[in-house]
């Protein structure tokens, strides 16, 4: 006969009070989110205490749901090793695999704060043939095949995202594996016919647009290579977008100390048709080194993280919905860069681990013409060998099943010494409050 099972708090709850003294609480392992009665706030805190020895109705009712959201676990339980079974797991699964692809460096914009250096590259014929091949070569052992266009702004190379799409459709349906795709688009080029193409021809049915503010100030920021602003046909073009229930819009709004204050004027005029759809995701504009002009870092320190909260929570309390990267659940690891089954695929064949490494040091290798990926094991040990669990201060850090180590880009980086941390990890409270902000205000309590 089974012994009776002991209970032990989390290490990761996260417990306070919201700015209209509502108690909260949080688990980042499970992603538990609760909004605690005020009444109950003290007999919770018994248990958590003591969690074995509850004597009354409701202590024990209250400790059945904070196991439901793992905020009382098995005290045999390891976390930090179910952690790294997870991380191992995710990381290295051989059943999905994800492919960025850049059918083109070009861009029509010129944007003021571009990490990327235009060049007129487009997708050789060889590159194309090679990739499909490789697909149609491997697809058989996956369930899932991710594809996520990206540039310079793909949509320059319209007719080679439509080639490639359809093929992978085409070669997925053949081997029974799961086909999904999104696109990173300026959505300048996103006209109806366009758009209708994406979303009912090529299964594309995840967006992300770039509008940095109002219209004077967008225009300034990211105009077209001629100086002509862009802000009314994206507006047009996202609106358009909108109509097709079907997909998911993140709208997203880099921020620095040139636009920063604009941004409550933008969240006024943006229409209440976008405020239900898209989902706001506010971003610090990546900045060049300081020793190192030509090479772009992902953190930057001229804007707290506190203020991108702020407008969160602006945008929140004006009917927007934002994209709350924080609270998204466990993670296997800081982004898909951490994964073995992710590349990235230049129009010129080149692969590398990610988006802001598009250089000859960051390629850890080639595609070729025969469908075969050349990679340089050396250089892609070292973006999958970082490993949070050899970190002291990782493994002791309470945001690490949602940080799993932070940013591989700024970690390895030769330029920075830093670890690359998840710019939220001291604001706990202010993003999980954010949820509670979001479904309060549209009645979801």
């Amino acid at each position: 006969m089974k012994g009776k099972i002991r209970y032990k708090p989390s290490k990761y709850n996260f417990f306070f009070d919201a700015e209209d003294g509502t108690y909260l609480a949080f688990n980042a392992m499970s992603g538990g989110f609760a909004k605690i009665r005020d009444k109950e706030w003290e007999e919770i805190q018994k248990v958590l205490r003591n969690p074995n020895n509850c004597k009354t109705e409701k202590g024990n009712r209250l400790k059945q749901s904070l196991i439901r959201g793992r905020f009382l676990i098995d005290e045999t339980v390891d976390e930090i090793a179910l952690l790294k079974l997870r991380n191992r797991l995710g990381r290295f699964r051989t059943d999905r695999f994800t492919f960025v692809i850049m059918p083109t460096f070009r861009c029509n914009f010129r944007c003021s704060y571009c990490y990327e250096t235009p060049k007129k590259t487009k997708m050789a014929e060889g590159v194309k043939e090679g990739f499909l091949k490789f697909i149609n070569e491997h697809a058989k052992y996956w369930k899932y095949l991710f594809i996520a266009w990206f540039g310079g702004e793909p949509l320059l190379e319209f007719e080679t995202i439509k080639e490639i799409s359809s093929e992978l459709i085409e070669i997925c349906k053949k081997f029974k594996c799961n086909y999904a795709a999104s696109i990173s688009t300026n959505g300048y080029l996103l006209s109806k016919k366009v758009i209708k193409d994406l979303v009912n021809n090529l299964q594309i049915k995840n967006f992300q647009i770039t509008v940095d503010g109002p219209a004077e100030i967008h225009n300034k920021r990211r105009p077209l290579i001629s100086g002509v602003g862009t802000y009314d046909r994206i507006l047009l073009n996202l609106l358009n977008l909108a109509n097709f229930d079907n997909v998911e819009i993140l709208l997203r709004t880099n921020v620095d100390e040139t636009n920063i204050n604009y941004i409550p004027q933008f969240l006024d005029t943006l229409p209440d048709k976008l405020k239900k759809r898209v989902k706001i995701n506010f971003q610090r504009v990546f900045h060049s080194s300081e020793s190192s002009p030509s090479i772009k870092v992902c953190s930057t320190e001229r804007i707290d993280p506190k203020l991108i909260i702020e407008l969160s929570k602006t945008a929140i309390k004006k009917g927007c919905r934002i994209y709350q990267k924080f609270c998204q659940g466990l993670r296997t690891g800081f982004c898909g860069t951490d994964n073995y089954n992710y590349l990235v695929i230049g129009p010129d064949g080149l692969l590398y681990k990610c988006t802001v490494a598009l250089n000859s040091s960051g390629s850890i290798g080639s595609i070729s013409n025969d469908g075969k990926l050349n990679i340089e094991i050396p250089k892609l040990a070292k973006w999958l060998g970082k490993d949070p669990f050899e970190d002291k201060e990782c493994i002791n850090c309470k945001v690490l099943p949602i940080c799993m180590g932070g940013c591989t880009q700024v970690r390895i980086g030769s330029l920075s010494q830093k670890k690359g941390c998840l710019s939220e990890k001291n604001l706990v409270k202010e993003a999980v409050e954010l949820i509670y902000l979001e479904r309060k205000l549209i009645g979801q309590h």
